[in-house]
């Protein structure tokens, strides 16, 4: 029944062009990042080949580095290990989730001073 309604409403000439209005903006908005994906799609590409190529790079420094710190000959892997480990939970902890909105309303609903969450 709805699709005989549909049908009959779309013999009115000002109706069949609204939705086909409508049907060409829903296109349009659908082909958009298509468009610009296509331009952008060799960079895509060349960045995850760089990439690549940096993590085969870093993953021999740091068994370079670990060898060294095997061997015993210097402490600076195990600080600068220590150190990236800190900075990557860091990062890690400011990402979503880990509960930084109900620690946040928590604070805001108490009279609480800057450093009652420390």
């Amino acid at each position: 029944m709805q699709s005989r309604c549909r049908r009959l409403q779309l013999r009115d000439p000002e109706r069949r062009r609204a939705h086909m209005r409508r049907s060409v903006i829903v296109l349009c908005m659908l082909a958009l990042p298509l468009a610009f994906w296509l331009p952008w799609h060799d960079v895509g590409t060349d960045l995850v080949r760089a990439w690549l190529i940096l993590q085969k790079n870093a993953n021999g420094y740091v068994a370079a580095q670990m060898q060294a710190l095997k061997e015993g000959s210097t402490l600076a892997p195990l600080i600068g290990g220590l150190g990236l480990a800190f900075l990557y939970g860091v990062v890690h902890a400011a990402g979503p989730g880990h509960g930084k909105l109900v620690i946040a309303s928590f604070l805001a609903s108490r009279d609480a001073g800057p450093w009652f969450g420390l």
